[in-house]
């Protein structure tokens, strides 16, 4: 591989008899690159179903097309299946985020300060119900790190980032509303 050039390369250890193929199952995927050779950088990475296809450029040649439309019946309105973009209570959840959380998507906020008395809690980051973010709700993660929600489906409640495990990553979700407080 020529030095100080962009390559596109779908091989690993240094050679191109180790091609690089991977399964993957439909949903989100953690997709972890190491370099072992100091000056190495990363431009853009492409999963495509075209073994075949040689990058050219910056590789969208190898994106897969959008599939031809087929005639289908128009959708019935479904309530547990909002589109992705709405937020039916205004605060800053999609519709369909808060139903995997398992949160209100039709309340904001809590109908009290009084800590845990709501059946189900409003604003995904105020896990004590108390209409403030701070490190009490952050510390609600305490025990559930590293745990899984297919061993226990409660903590999809924690799992922000719904990729089925408890980890940092659910926790940096809160950052943006610490210190913020919501009203009814």
């Amino acid at each position: 591989m020529p030095s100080n050039n962009w390559t596109w390369i779908d091989y690993k250890e240094g050679s191109d008899a180790n091609k690089i193929t991977v399964s993957l199952t439909s949903g989100s995927h953690s997709l972890k690159l190491i370099g072992r050779e100091p000056g190495v950088k990363l431009d853009r990475v492409i999963l495509s179903i075209d073994i075949n296809c040689t990058p050219q450029d910056k590789g969208d040649n190898c994106l897969a097309a959008s599939p031809s439309p087929s005639p289908t019946s128009p959708p019935s309105p479904s309530p547990t299946s909002p589109p992705i973009s709405v937020d039916t209570d205004g605060d800053s959840f999609t519709d369909s985020v808060e139903i995997y959380l398992g949160t209100d998507l039709n309340r904001a906020c809590s109908a009290t300060t009084n800590a845990n008395d709501e059946p189900i809690d409003s604003w995904p980051p105020d896990f004590n119900d108390d209409r403030t973010v701070n490190i009490i709700d952050v510390l609600f993660f305490g025990d559930k790190v590293t745990k899984k929600v297919s061993d226990d489906p409660s903590l999809k409640r924690y799992d922000f980032d719904a990729n089925g495990t408890i980890n940092i990553i659910d926790v940096q979700y809160m950052q943006p509303y610490m210190t913020k407080t919501c009203s009814p």
